[in-house]
């Protein structure tokens, strides 16, 4: 996806509306982290409100030898804790969910808690906090914060009134549980190991407040990586005393289009979609940590070496390195001399596969590759098929007086008979003498991510030599060229137009905010891409996919530049590849203003609907307060065959709410400003 696709997918909006004041006196109040504009949502209600430890809200289920199936429901008193007898000789682990988890009889959390009460005299707590753990993921990384505190009082309570000591407890948590087993090990002295699985990396470099699991938080902590930011869900930085990256911590072998494994809910799943195949590492990582709660298999031995590079190279022979039983009966001492011998920070690495394998190769520009498919009003059905060759120009019979309009398809889109570009397409050729090229790049445009990042980069020249081959041999000028793109590929417009000189116009529609601030050797589309830019707005970082800082000569927000109207529970959508979807799941809610993007361009292409008008403003609290009124302001024409705006500054942005049916537009008289 996403971000997700999972990019899931999700994706901190705690901080996000007016000011503080909006939000009353809460025991934390909100600083400005970014300048993010909303419409008027109660997203957060009840977002002060501690949770509270009772049934329904925190939920620390009880499992012993005496009791395997059926638990004990804990609460802080003493009643409860003689009914759910907890020895104090026995070791106590608390499992603790994710984002979006929870404990249900069958899931992966049970299957873990089975294992370790077959292997001893154990004390397993299943600690659920799905009333507060999302989404918005905004919302769990708050409460996350304040959970952490209230369930080390439980543990706390535990140890002062059943006399098990914190020495002799382990927290094991997944995903967002693993940042959150270290919020409750900071409150919890002399707390014994935290195993922190594949912990997720969203938002936690964006946003320094927030607590990574650390090395500090217990005497032993251990963070397990099965996934990396730039693909999956997974933080790469080591973080504990010691660090396992299981295959390199990138992808798992196991995790390709065709093959089934286990989700945390306890589902088996095929992978056949871009989204499954990014959770799939991330999830993989509760698989490998049951397995290594067997006693009877192999055990999972790892190499203590500097980098995976040196690992691979056999540079940490085991003969003369630290080896590592990482299993979840394994402790500190089995990593040699002393309890912990390693350093804080030492990287771990497991077992060695080829991931990148043909990362690096150059994609070629032929049939089956990077694909030009041009339409015209001659053959605006059948597409001829484009190479930088003359031949194969003359073929395509590019009129030079013809406007010429690329369409790039973004993260994991295609072009395909009925999708949404094809559609744009006929729209564009409806209305007067056009050239379209349809780019797909979809054998390069992923998954993983990381791949179809880092070939945008490689891509982007060689369009951008297809177009100017065009300029200089079939005499289309490059001011009379316009690219837009999707997502990613709004990115990749820039990419582009960087090096086609006097490029006429960029329309980058909600580009993706994934990665771009986390590796600034990433470019964004920017406004010194073409003569004039524009981007458009329809969903933000904490939601959805697309990114919100103005880029272009003129940003276009629409409704806030959030969410959209029509993207609610039970709502049917056009995505992107044409199939019309009802909204019955989070991720089709996250994925819904993302690409209702391409639905509002679409009929921007229309000449007889009503205008798409927006309000310049310099912020949406100042638009929706009516301090832009629009006799007074500069109001633009921002659809298709909308005119450049000129007379304000680089990064202006421009507002407009459109309405939750076709065609979208308001329908008034007012009439663009400013513009030629």
């Amino acid at each position: 996806m996403s971000s997700f696709l999972y990019k899931i997918l999700i994706l901190i909006a705690v901080y996000y509306s007016a000011d503080a004041r909006s939000l009353g006196n809460g025991p934390a109040p909100l600083q400005y982290l970014n300048y993010i504009y909303g419409s008027a949502i109660n997203v957060f209600i009840n977002l002060w409100n501690r949770p509270k430890n009772e049934k329904g809200h925190l939920e620390y289920h009880v499992f012993t030898k005496k009791n395997p199936e059926e638990p004990c429901l804990l609460e802080p008193t003493m009643e409860s804790l003689h009914k759910c007898d907890i020895e104090p000789e026995n070791h106590l682990v608390m499992l603790i969910c994710g984002f979006l988890e929870e404990y249900q009889p069958g899931n992966l959390f049970e299957v873990m808690k089975n294992k370790i009460l077959e292997n001893g005299p154990f004390t397993v707590i299943i600690f659920d906090w799905s009333k507060y753990n999302g989404p918005p993921v905004s919302l769990a990384l708050y409460n996350m914060k304040v959970i952490g505190p209230i369930a080390a009082d439980m543990l706390n309570f535990i140890t002062e009134n059943a006399g098990v000591p914190a020495e002799n407890m382990t927290l094991a948590g997944h995903s967002l549980g693993g940042h959150l087993a270290g919020y409750i090990g900071k409150s919890v002295p002399n707390l014994g190991r935290i195993d922190s699985l594949d912990p997720s990396w969203q938002f936690f470099e964006s946003f320094p407040y927030l607590e990574k699991i650390s090395y500090k938080d217990a005497k032993f902590v251990r963070v397990f990586h099965s996934s990396y930011e730039l693909t999956s869900f997974g933080i790469t930085p080591p973080l504990g005393h010691i660090d396992i990256y299981f295959n390199g911590g990138i992808s798992q072998p196991h995790c390709e289009f065709g093959a089934t494994y286990q989700r945390t809910s306890g589902d088996w799943v095929t992978i056949y979609s871009g989204i499954l195949k990014y959770i799939c590492p991330h999830e993989m990582m509760n698989t490998y940590y049951i397995y290594t709660m067997n006693t009877t298999d192999c055990q999972f031995l790892a190499t203590h070496c500097d980098s995976y590079e040196d690992f691979q190279a056999g540079k940490c022979p085991r003969n003369s390195s630290v080896v590592a039983d990482i299993g979840f009966y394994a402790d500190a001492r089995s990593l040699g001399n002393g309890p912990a011998p390693l350093q804080a920070l030492n990287y771990i690495y497991g077992s060695a596969i080829n991931v990148f394998i043909n990362l690096w190769n150059r994609p070629k520009n032929e049939k089956g590759h990077l694909e030009y498919h041009v339409f015209t009003k001659k053959n605006p059905e059948e597409p001829c098929l484009l190479e930088p060759t003359m031949e194969s120009l003359q073929k395509c019979d590019i009129d030079p007086k013809n406007h010429l309009v690329m369409l790039i398809c973004g993260f994991l889109e295609e072009y395909q008979p009925g999708n949404l570009f094809e559609v744009m397409k006929n729209k564009i050729l409806e209305n007067g003498p056009f050239t379209v090229i349809i780019f797909d790049w979809s054998k390069y445009n992923g998954p993983p991510f990381s791949l179809a990042l880092y070939n945008m980069q490689v891509i982007g020249p060689i369009a951008a030599d297809m177009l100017n081959f065009i300029t200089e041999n079939a005499g289309v000028p490059a001011e009379n060229m316009t690219l837009a793109g999707h997502s990613l590929g709004g990115h990749l417009a820039g990419y582009i137009g960087k090096r086609v000189p006097n490029l006429g116009r960029i329309d980058s529609l909600d580009p993706s905010w994934q990665f771009f601030e986390s590796f600034p050797y990433l470019e964004k589309i920017s406004y010194k891409d073409a003569k004039f830019v524009r981007v458009f707005h329809s969903s933000y970082e904490l939601t959805s996919f697309g990114i919100t800082p103005p880029l272009g000569h003129i940003d276009i927000y629409f409704n806030g530049g959030i969410s959209q109207p029509h993207c609610e529970f039970g709502a049917t959508f056009q995505r992107t590849s044409g199939d019309w979807v009802t909204i019955y799941s989070l991720i089709l809610k996250y994925i819904c203003p993302h690409e209702m993007m391409n639905t509002y361009y679409i009929y921007t292409m229309n000449t007889t609907d009503c205008q798409f008008l927006a309000t310049h403003c310099d912020s949406y609290e100042d638009f929706q307060a009516g301090k832009c009124p629009r006799n007074s302001s500069v109001v633009a024409d921002i659809g298709f065959y909308g005119d450049t705006v000129t007379g304000l500054p680089k990064l202006s942005k421009f507002y407009i709410e459109v309405g939750k049916d076709p065609p979208y537009c308001q329908k008034n008289g007012d009439q663009p400003s400013n513009t030629n």
